[in-house]
């Protein structure tokens, strides 16, 4: 009897199961979707300092350029549009090109900028080189003073030496003078002498030829100590004459070696700020070779900006969503929705007692409420049971520990778009499976 009762439940079993439509849940469309925003354009800065670095602490001191950008705030305009929505595109392919004017001029004041540093290295070793001709010229000026002053203070002594000498026959003159002016006076006194002793002779004195003859002897020798004394006063005079001057030949050959002394000062002192000039004239040319390497940098940056204005696909795809042209966006707004190639993924919870019934590879129906109908299969099951989100809560789930499973369709969905999955559980539901407990999955 109770073998007839187990035989009639398993019938009636076997029949619920020939009849079983299988499991009817609510499903997601989960597709990756690449989603291309605005990028933000920057403009490099326009050098305005024409590779000199500007010096420390003066005003305008560390960058005088002019910067342009299009970052968060500004709006991009789209300049042409490649693609239409439902398209299908390849890696690489163009979608959008975006209002690429600034990154242009951008582009072509980097180049400026790296001309103008190309050419200041020419031109600082140009300068460099005129320190060096003027550094030649002041030492050969220098070595002019040196022999000028050498040669007036040889001079000077030469006429010192003529002052001394000078000096010393107007002293030896003033004394021969003083003789000769005593030698007249007392030839002067005898001829007094003289005169008065003939005024005492008679005529017929016997010895008065004699004196006459002694008088006459006397005024020759006292005219001659006459023209003698006339001689050494005109000789005083040009001696006195010759000294003055050689003393004013002597003032002039001080003030000329002070000045060419001043002038050797002024060379060397030159010399110093020329010294000073090259160095720093050098350090200027080691920054500008410096700035010629990082205005390349500037060059490419500005290139890379300038291409991002062009928008390339990432991957093989769809267009979902594309921007029309003439839109003015802000960077960081969607530019671009593109749907990789490949087959369509499902997200979808059941409960521990489905997805016990359930295993990989099982065989679905998808429904669209647009009347869309594809063959789906059964490509994940999680193996632990989880809190689903609200929004997929149904009459199975609903504020219970759920399985996460996923289902994959050749056809194409619409990413985030809500669908009906019919599933066809391998087995029947295992009796007493309890929420949350592992399920037999194969």
């Amino acid at each position: 009897m109770n073998r007839i009762c187990l035989l009639a439940a398993l019938a009636v079993l076997c029949a619920g199961c020939a009849t079983d439509p299988g499991l009817r849940v609510q499903a997601t469309v989960a597709d990756d979707l690449d989603v291309i925003v605005v990028p933000a354009l920057a403009a490099t800065a326009v050098d305005l300092d024409a590779g000199f670095a500007a010096t420390p602490g003066e005003p305008g001191a560390g960058h005088s350029g002019t910067a342009a950008s299009l970052g968060l705030g500004s709006f991009v305009g789209i300049a042409e549009v490649a693609v239409r929505e439902g398209d299908r595109v390849t890696a690489g392919q163009e979608f959008v090109r975006l209002d690429d004017r600034l990154p242009r001029a951008a582009l072509a004041a980097a180049e400026a900028d790296a001309k103008v540093a190309a050419a200041q290295v020419g031109v600082l070793k140009s300068a460099v080189g005129k320190t060096d001709d003027a550094a030649e010229e002041i030492a050969e000026k220098r070595v002019e003073v040196k022999d000028a002053i050498a040669e007036l203070k040889d001079k000077r002594a030469e006429v010192k030496k003529a002052i001394g000498e000078l000096t010393e026959t107007r002293a030896k003159l003033i004394k021969q003078r003083a003789t000769v002016r005593a030698n007249r006076a007392q030839a002067v006194a005898q001829r007094k002498q003289l005169q008065a002793t003939l005024a005492a002779l008679p005529p017929e004195a016997p010895n008065r030829p004699a004196l006459e003859a002694g008088l006459a002897e006397l005024n020759q020798g006292i005219d001659k100590l006459d023209a003698a004394l006339k001689q050494m006063d005109a000789g005083l005079g040009k001696l006195k004459k010759g000294l003055k001057q050689a003393k004013t030949g002597l003032s002039k050959l001080n003030t000329g070696i002070a000045k060419a002394t001043d002038g050797l000062a002024e060379l060397d002192d030159a010399a110093d700020e020329v010294r000073d000039a090259r160095a720093q004239l050098v350090r200027l040319q080691r920054l500008a070779s410096v700035a010629v390497d990082t205005s390349a940098v500037g060059v490419e940056l500005a290139r890379t900006r300038l291409d991002q204005a062009v928008i390339l696909a990432s991957a093989d795809g769809i267009v979902v969503e594309v921007a029309a042209t003439g839109d003015r966006l802000a960077p960081g707004a969607t530019l671009v929705t593109l749907r990789r190639e490949g087959p369509s993924r499902l997200v979808t919870w059941l409960s521990p007692a489905q997805a016990a019934a359930t295993c990989l590879g099982d065989a679905a129906s998808v429904h669209t409420d647009w009347g869309q109908d594809a063959p789906a299969e059964l490509t994940r099951i999680a193996t632990t049971a989880e809190f689903p989100p609200t929004s997929s809560a149904t009459d199975e789930v609903h504020l219970t520990r759920a399985f996460a499973v996923e289902l994959t369709t050749q056809t194409a969905l619409p990413a985030g778009a809500p669908v009906s999955v019919s599933l066809q559980p391998c087995r029947s539901n295992p009796s007493g499976a309890a929420e949350g407990e592992p399920h037999g999955n194969s």
